[in-house]
């Protein structure tokens, strides 16, 4: 569907009463502009027959209410009443792209219209002259008929209709841009905050991907909140799929590339990691300054690499433990910071200073954040329970896994911190207590038992 639709009302019954004559030629005047306009502007313009509109016809109705802009000519006064309560019905809709015509037969008759319109209603008040013989005023052919727009006592002078016209389109494609905009974005935030599973999420995803294939629904506010949808439902081909769609006018923005990398990392089909590397050092080589999630990002790829060799690739573990490093030194976080003491466990360093240095950093942000019962991010709590497996803190652990299992996390969230405490335990043999193994236990029972998905 295009982003701007346009309906325009219109009277094929011959006008007989008074100036009927004149009446019908200004009114189809006004409508080729139209026309014209839509034309140019490539939208689509739908004709409603008025009487089909006044007999409440369901594709009349369907066709006035459906659309961005609705092109009334009131000129007809025994009209003006079914086309007033319509123009009112749509405006109560949130619809307040109308545009009403008059063929002005005198200013008493132009200000009783234009006190009965809605305050969002524009009112385009025009008359109907002939093009100079050599066709210089108009657009159309030579000897073409014309409106001419009168002025309106509101700043808008006088001038052609169909420039007029052309401007009002242009304003109201502005509108039904912005408001087609919110209104999906509203969609796929409702779906980010309820509480679904991945599954769920990805059909949810799935009968909402078609509208993006309308260039003009798209921005880069829109591309990356439907991202975040996408990386929620575990969707990493939708992902890769939607940014390669949109092509280079989106895919040069640097939050895009970060999600670009970031779901070929997780994709992992073949090829697909080394592109990442590829997609988010061009990323991070094109920004002008230091940017931590790529710099992360790079880690974790590398990291994905080390362990996919079994833990075996010094190179790959010797690049994660650099960019992690690198994120860390940028800007210090709890999840760049555990992923780094993490590499650097395996990297043979568990009693070095670093290590004890990064460690103490985590555990001086998470106590800013308070007590660890009083936290609701899933994340800042498996960092602190990540971070005390680090440090065999086994009570502050179980009193971490106690909160993680309140908060009933996604259970792929559980096999990623399962993940990251299996590599710990790789490289530092464990010595824990019942309670802590009865929660390790306990998870991955829980994680063993998530759907396929």
């Amino acid at each position: 569907m295009e982003l701007l639709q346009t309906v325009c009302v219109v009277t094929q019954q011959k006008q007989t009463v008074g100036d009927g004559d004149r009446l019908q030629l200004a009114m189809r005047t006004a409508l080729a502009d139209v026309q014209l306009i839509c034309s140019r502007l490539g939208l689509t313009c739908r004709k409603v027959e008025y009487s089909h509109l006044e007999y409440g016809s369901t594709k009349a109705l369907q066709d006035f209410f459906n659309s961005d802009v609705a092109i009334v000519d009131m000129t007809i006064k025994a009209q003006r009443l079914t086309l007033l309560h319509q123009m009112k019905v749509r405006t109560s809709m949130g619809l307040l792209g109308n545009v009403a015509l008059l063929w002005h037969s005198g200013a008493e008759d132009t200000e009783s219209v234009r006190s009965m319109l809605s305050e969002s209603d524009r009112l385009v008040a025009y008359t109907v002259a002939a093009a100079s013989p050599t066709g210089s005023v108009g657009t159309g052919p030579s000897g073409r008929r014309h409106c001419i727009v009168l002025p309106d006592g509101a700043g808008g002078g006088g001038g052609r209709l169909y420039g007029r016209l052309k401007r009002l389109v242009k304003e109201q494609r502005r509108s039904a841009l912005a408001r087609r905009q919110a209104a999906y974005l509203a969609e796929v935030r409702a779906a980010l905050n309820q509480r679904m599973r991945p599954g769920e999420l990805r059909a949810r995803l799935a009968g909402m991907r078609e509208r993006l294939d309308d260039p003009d629904l798209l921005s880069t506010e829109v591309l990356l909140t439907t991202l975040l949808a996408y990386r929620k439902a575990q969707d990493y081909s939708g992902m890769v799929t939607l940014i390669e769609h949109v092509g280079e006018q989106y895919n040069s923005s640097e939050g895009v590339q970060y999600y670009y990398a970031f779901a070929l990392n997780r994709r992992n089909l073949p090829g697909d990691r080394q592109r990442a590397l590829q997609v988010a050092s061009a990323a991070l080589e094109a920004a002008d300054r230091p940017v931590p999630s790529l710099l992360a990002l790079l880690g974790r790829i590398y990291k994905d690499l080390f362990t996919d060799s079994d833990c075996q690739d010094k190179e790959t573990l010797s690049l994660s433990l650099h960019w992690y490093r690198q994120a860390f030194q940028a800007q210090p976080n709890e999840f760049s910071g555990i992923n780094l003491a993490t590499m650097l466990l395996a990297a043979g360093e568990g009693e070095s200073q670093e290590l004890q240095h990064v460690a103490m950093v985590i555990n001086g942000m998470l106590g800013r954040r308070g007590s660890v019962e009083t936290l609701t991010d899933y994340w800042l709590v498996a960092s602190f329970f990540e971070v005390s497996v680090l440090t065999e803190n086994y009570p502050k652990a179980c009193q971490a896994a106690a909160c993680m299992h309140r908060l009933e996390p996604p259970l792929w969230h559980l096999r990623l911190t399962l993940d990251k405490v299996a590599l710990i335990h790789r490289f530092r043999q464990p010595k824990p207590t019942r309670l802590f193994t009865f929660w390790l236990d306990y998870f991955r029972e829980m994680a063993a038992d998530s759907p396929s998905l």
